[in-house]
């Protein structure tokens, strides 16, 4: 994986990451005896949502959460990174304030756009550019339904 694509890891992140992996490792019994043709799928899934329990996929298309759901657990078990999705759809005045917050917090501009896209450039946060790098593009999911991303 091109390393432009990694956030830089705050202290906990790692701890945390292992923690999360190490829990889908210890689920992955009880998600075969679950579902055996899912366990990987569904013991990622529990472990991420103890990780993120704030997260809610409710709101989004069969399409995409089916691609989120294949690129969160490949992503989970291969490269060893945690997707989580703790934000959706927000205006643009709401979008400017969160940016212009890391913006201060971080201390420049490029530093802030790691961590939270600028209103006028959706999608191009590190985090973002990962995700759809493996995330089919809109007219490769079923039903062609689209997955719009923003950070």
């Amino acid at each position: 994986m091109d390393e432009s694509h990694m956030l830089p890891a705050r202290c906990r992140d790692p701890l945390y990451t292992a923690i999360t992996l190490a829990l889908g490792v210890l689920l992955l019994p009880a998600a075969f005896l679950r579902h055996p043709g899912r366990a990987h799928e569904l013991a990622c899934a529990w472990a991420l949502r103890l990780r993120f329990p704030a997260e809610d996929l409710t709101g989004l298309s069969p399409g995409t959460l089916t691609a989120l759901t294949a690129a969160r657990t490949e992503a989970f078990w291969r490269d060893h990174q945690l997707i989580g999705v703790t934000s959706g759809h927000r205006d643009a005045a709401t979008q400017l304030r969160l940016f212009l917050a890391e913006v201060r917090r971080s201390g420049s501009p490029e530093s802030a756009r790691t961590w939270v896209c600028h209103p006028a450039n959706p999608g191009t946060s590190a985090a973002s550019r990962w995700t759809c790098d493996r995330i089919p593009a809109p007219e490769q999911l079923a039903g062609g339904r689209g997955l719009w991303m923003r950070s």
